[in-house]
């Protein structure tokens, strides 16, 4: 029990080392739709599923972990997240033996239809459109030693912002890119103490096509050009028209993780596993996750997780109308409690989940998976 104590002890000083001065780059970086948790049981456990996940849906949360499928895995997931967005995944894998296991999976999110606005008409033009994001690729993952495996994800990552908006180039606000995942999972032998590590997301920047017409102090931004003078076609004229402005490259949400697990309990009857990870997006702060997960005779299960980061809290105004903030640790992202239960049986596994938000409607998440 005092190596447990340790490796806790051990982590928090990481955490807290991590943590201190950083600053949230929120803004910066696009494809916010890779963040969205993809199978029930990593969204119950707060995201700390990292050095826990033994099905297909490794490909998503690390690909290194598929090499814990004994012979073949599916798995389907629906996430009803913030809005009416939804965000539906599936993947497969399959175990070669010596050659290590391969897979292949696909994800999509769709926000439903949103009624254009513009500048000079605020209530609404009348014309509607969709955002949806998609990710399709393949994942390997092999044992290096008995006790140490590696995995990768080659995907591809394409959003269309504004899909189905009339009047628009078919590529306008379309942009794609390849990205890779890196795995790694190492069970200690140690009690059942393992870890992962995962850098997920590392690709070049996507870039939207077309270009947009902007604003400043209520009146569009013009430009001079010359034309040619239309009284005396030898000679040209200086007019202003509204500047055309190329949307920007963004970078995807790059992120490093790294997870510890250990089980605590561990009978025929009863287990209870201990699982905490540390996320370093690069647009946000480090988050620590800490998640339980209880199974009683490997049939039922129930988790609960919880996601923490260091934020600056609005607390009131001065005077003069500016803002207070204090320090204070709470859930990532206003995130609160998530937890979720799921149930195994000869291999089907049937998976539920919710995550509490501080200011907005929970989201579920319903999963499939099914190891033979």
């Amino acid at each position: 029990m005092k190596r447990y104590y340790t490796l806790l002890l051990i982590t928090c000083l990481l955490f807290s080392v991590g943590t201190y001065g950083q600053t949230a780059k929120v803004g910066l970086v696009g494809a916010q739709f890779l963040k969205i948790d993809v199978g029930a049981r990593g969204m119950a456990l707060g995201d700390a599923v990292l050095p826990l996940v033994d099905d297909a849906s490794a490909s998503f949360w690390n690909p290194a972990n598929l090499s814990l499928i004994k012979r073949g895995s599916v798995f389907f997931s629906n996430v009803s997240w913030i809005a009416g967005v939804q965000y539906n995944a599936a993947s497969a894998a399959w175990n070669l033996g010596t050659a290590g296991v391969v897979g292949a999976f696909f994800s999509h999110m769709n926000s439903g239809e949103i009624e254009e606005t513009t500048f000079n008409e605020q209530q609404g033009t009348g014309n509607t459109f969709t955002s949806t994001g998609t990710v399709f690729g393949v994942s390997y993952a092999r044992w290096l030693t008995t006790q140490f495996s590696f995995g990768v994800n080659a995907k591809y990552v394409a959003e269309d912002l504004v899909s189905g908006l009339a009047g628009m180039p078919s590529d306008y606000a379309q942009g794609g890119s390849w990205a890779v995942d890196l795995g790694t999972y190492y069970d200690t032998g140690i009690k059942s103490i393992r870890f992962g590590i995962m850098i997920k997301n590392f690709g070049s920047e996507i870039q939207p096509g077309g270009s947009y017409v902007d604003w400043e102090l209520g009146d569009t931004i013009l430009t001079e050009v010359q034309i040619p003078d239309p009284d005396d076609p030898t000679s040209y004229m200086i007019v202003e028209i509204p500047e055309q402005r190329d949307f920007r490259a963004y970078h995807m949400p790059l992120s490093f993780q790294f997870g510890i697990a250990f089980d605590p309990i561990d009978t025929e009857m009863h287990k209870l596993s201990i699982s905490t990870v540390i996320t370093q997006p690069n647009d946000n702060i480090q988050r620590f996750n800490v998640a339980a997960e209880y199974w009683f005779m490997n049939i039922l299960a129930l988790r609960a997780g919880y996601s923490l980061g260091q934020y600056d809290k609005l607390t009131g105004f001065e005077d003069d109308g500016s803002a207070i903030y204090e320090p204070t640790f709470q859930g990532q992202d206003l995130r609160r409690l998530s937890f979720g239960a799921g149930v195994n049986w000869k291999g089907l596994r049937l998976n539920v989940a919710m995550t509490e938000f501080d200011l907005l409607d929970p989201v579920t998440n319903i999963s499939v998976a099914f190891n033979l």
